[in-house]
């Protein structure tokens, strides 16, 4: 089934044909897959492997926070989290955060699916943002850099629909005792659902309409016949 969308923009008609199906995407099963945290030094620092039963939804995140519970990661960081967003507390084992660190993420098999990122600054202190979840991790112009303090858990700024498992953010927070709300998040960039067909073609209004137009005149030439030779035959009588 298909329904038929007629728009009038600029003297032009644009006929949109949709079909009212949708193809669905379904959660991605992430059991074994593994984030590291390396840094320039060489080796993995840290890493953390997804729990059996772990998933992520299409246009959804998981977050790892160091030693934070849900509801103290989003008091601190002043936000609500909404569903699609799967919450981990690591217990202090990652990520941690003192400068220079950047992630890799492999899935059950050791095949890696996204990463190595850029570093965080030597320093700390700051949120790394993915701008771009189609470009290489490793490239700076795919990232935003800010201070930690603009961090946005469970908000990527520009998702595509085509980027697929992407780390997506990685953030310090600063303050004594802060630690514990570091945090690393991913985000499954696929379109929730994505309709089925389509097809959108711009046609003259003129062109269009012509067939119309001639059949209305065509119509009305043979009314005006017809009423003239009615009118012909009862002269003709009333004359007779």
């Amino acid at each position: 089934m298909g329904i038929i969308l007629i728009q009038v923009l600029s003297g032009m008609i644009m006929l949109t044909l949709t079909r009212t199906s949708f193809s669905d995407a379904t959660p991605l099963d992430i059991s074994g897959y593994t984030i590291y945290q390396e840094d320039y030094g060489g080796g993995y620092e840290y890493y953390y492997t997804f729990q059996g039963g772990t998933t992520i939804s299409p246009e959804g995140y998981v977050i790892i926070a160091r030693d934070a519970t849900k509801q103290e990661f989003e008091f601190f960081w002043v936000i609500t989290l909404a569903s699609n967003v799967v919450f981990i507390n690591s217990g202090n084992s990652f990520p941690i955060l003192n400068g220079d660190e950047f992630y890799e993420l492999r899935d059950a098999s050791d095949v890696r699916i996204d990463g190595p990122t850029i570093s965080m600054d030597t320093n700390a202190g700051e949120s790394v943002q993915r701008s771009n979840t189609t470009g290489d991790a490793g490239d700076p112009t795919n990232w935003d850099v800010f201070s930690d303090s603009l961090a946005t858990p469970g908000n990527i700024s520009s998702p595509t629909g085509l980027g697929g498992l992407v780390i997506s953010e990685f953030s310090d927070a600063s303050g004594t005792g802060n630690w514990k709300y570091e945090f690393v998040e991913l985000y499954y960039d696929v379109k929730a659902s994505t309709p089925v067909g389509g097809i959108s073609t711009p046609v003259n209004k003129l062109e269009l309409l012509a067939p119309y137009i001639g059949l209305t005149i065509l119509l009305a030439v043979v009314v005006t016949t017809v009423v003239c030779v009615k009118k012909r035959k009862r002269k003709t009588e009333i004359d007779s």
